[in-house]
């Protein structure tokens, strides 16, 4: 039911028309969002949605050059050769069972591998990357996900968008955090390799030059 209901209003928009920043689509609880979100019959992909308050909304268009990016980003995040034997890529997963924050669907998403022990579970990062017509621009906001003493996830601040620029626009995670370890806890090294450490750094504008190339 609450799936037919969000493709109705999906329908009723005249997707080659209209293009304004966020486009409302109807009203829903979380429960039928996260329903719409499992389901195999989406009339507009949910990766480029996302629920708000009580209301489900198109976020974004998905284009060419946001792949590009993406792919460019992944390409600027892995190149330590050590990257991958700790880290697991997630795809475009829906981030499940945190109330606190909205509903969303990652374009792309990494975990650690269980060979670092056992991971504290639980979202650390989130990097929103919005990107212009041709790649002529980009900006960021960088989200760190923080919890109060019960581990309940506090809401997400409000956060201005960062303009990516040259000659470096540099992007830093804690590398214990992108593990999911303690603070200092003992990274072991993975068939000769060692993780970066104490942070893994991205340079947006980098992968912004890439991906128009």
């Amino acid at each position: 039911m609450a799936v037919a209901r969000i493709n109705r209003g999906i329908a009723a928009i005249d997707l080659n028309c209209e293009r304004s920043a966020i486009i409302p689509v109807c009203l829903a609880t979380k429960d039928e969002w996260r329903e719409y979100l499992n389901s195999d019959e989406q009339e507009f992909r949910s990766v480029f949605m996302e629920w708000i308050e009580g209301t489900v909304y198109i976020v974004e268009f998905g284009t060419q050059e946001q792949q590009r990016f993406a792919r460019s980003f992944e390409f600027v995040l892995a190149r330590p050769p050590a990257f991958w034997g700790y880290m697991a890529l997630r795809g475009s997963a829906v981030v499940p069972n945190y109330p606190e924050l909205p509903g969303f669907q990652t374009d792309n998403s990494y975990g650690p591998r269980t060979v670092v022990g056992t991971p504290i579970p639980g979202v650390r990062f989130i990097l929103c990357v919005a990107v212009t017509d041709d790649l002529a621009s980009a900006e960021y906001k960088l989200y760190t996900v923080q919890r109060d003493a019960q581990d309940r996830v506090r809401p997400l601040p409000h956060l201005d968008p960062v303009p990516v620029v040259g000659p470096h626009t540099v992007v830093t995670f804690d590398s214990w955090e992108l593990l999911g370890l303690p603070p200092g806890a003992n990274i072991p090294p993975i068939e000769n390799t060692q993780f970066p450490v104490p942070t893994v750094d991205v340079d947006l504008f980098e992968a912004l030059q890439l991906a128009r190339e």
